[in-house]
């Protein structure tokens, strides 16, 4: 089978816009989200509008638990995080959406076991960034261990499981301003991690003319130096 796994595109229905006919393409018999379509940007439904129409299966990120009330934020970032306004914006239909998402993903594919979470298996705010830093034997346990929030793409072999991080389509971390997805083939275990060119430029200028966080405007500006 062919799967495709996304995470993180955090209302940013630009570079969705870019993105979204190159996943669609890809004729996956199965698309999975692993968190935080909301957030940061601008367009919350337009990204969850999107994820239902695809049959998207979904886990919730922090930012989905921070909209549901399920965990509590630091109230100083309600200006980056954007929470009350997504209250206030997204819709009933994306609410109930939103609230049958699952915290956590452990399914069989084609006799592959897949175990998916946003953040870790304790929280949807840890960050891995180590993959040393992963239980072993959860390793051992699994083919495919899956997770999103770091915003960093990322293909590792770890005790012949293969780990996954698909990046993010919204606010890439990685210092390439590409969005990026993973595409697996259980059949051949190719495993295939897509780099797509957004205008960034143009995006940051429509953010400023809107007054956004200057924080959320420049990491999508992030290069090395």
């Amino acid at each position: 089978m062919k799967l495709v796994f996304i995470s993180d595109i955090h209302s940013n229905s630009n570079y969705l816009s870019t993105v979204q006919k190159q996943i669609e393409d890809e004729k996956a018999d199965m698309i999975f989200f692993l968190g935080d379509a909301i957030g940061y940007y601008d367009n919350p439904n337009y990204v969850l509008d999107w994820l239902r129409n695809i049959n998207a299966h979904c886990i919730k990120g922090n930012h989905e638990k921070y909209f549901l009330d399920e965990i509590n934020y630091d109230k100083k970032l309600e200006n980056i995080y954007l929470v009350e306004i997504n209250k206030q914006k997204i819709t009933d239909e994306n609410k109930d959406f939103i609230n049958k998402w699952s915290e956590i993903l452990d399914i069989v594919i084609d006799k592959k076991r897949f175990l998916m979470v946003h953040g870790d298996v304790e929280s949807s705010e840890n960050h891995i960034y180590n993959t040393e830093s992963i239980d072993k034997d959860l390793f051992k346990k699994y083919d495919y261990y899956v997770f999103g929030h770091t915003h960093i793409p990322l293909v590792q072999y770890n005790y012949g499981c293969c780990v996954l991080n698909p990046g993010s389509i919204g606010q890439p971390r990685d210092y390439t301003k590409q969005s990026s997805y993973i595409v697996v083939d259980t059949n051949t275990q190719d495993v295939t991690i897509k780099k797509i060119k957004v205008k960034y430029e143009k995006y940051c200028q429509e953010l400023e003319l809107k007054f956004y966080d200057k924080k959320v405007i420049d990491i999508l500006k992030r290069e090395r130096k």
